[in-house]
């Protein structure tokens, strides 16, 4: 091996492997800290738009916790988490566009959203939550 390419010190190890999972929480979404949280949906709104579904109840946190729900039929592991990720940036847009009322929120999608251009899903997403404002609005 030329000198060049040789490290007296034995391996490299600088580096380090990279971090699992995803990244810092930013502004007041969360993911949905216990199951038990996804109890109180059952008695939350629902509304649609196109291929997605988006179910939402109050809490007293200050917080919009927020899940997800993708069919294995969708795809693999790999097309799921990536559908995942651009739902994730989608509803961090709309809440920094319009806000996110504090409570828990469930995202369903149907398999042909997973497959759907960012442009699409991000449409849809606006669509809901507005659709979502809405209903809210009309039963108090």
């Amino acid at each position: 091996m030329p000198q060049a390419h040789a490290d007296p010190c034995g391996t490299g190890g600088g580096a380090g492997s990279p971090a699992q999972g995803s990244g810092p929480l930013d502004g007041l979404i969360s993911g949905v800290a216990r199951r038990a949280s996804l109890g109180l949906l059952r008695r939350g709104v629902t509304v649609r738009a196109g291929p997605l579904s988006v179910r939402y109840a109050p809490t007293d946190g200050p917080l919009a916790e927020v899940a997800y729900a993708i069919r294995r039929s969708g795809g693999s592991a790999v097309v799921r988490n990536r559908c995942r990720r651009r739902l994730r940036a989608c509803v961090r847009e709309v809440d920094q566009r319009t806000g996110l009322r504090p409570g828990i929120y469930l995202i369903a999608v149907r398999d042909e959203a997973v497959t759907a251009a960012y442009q699409e899903l991000e449409k849809w997403m606006s669509q809901a939550i507005e659709a979502l404002a809405r209903r809210i609005e009309e039963t108090r």
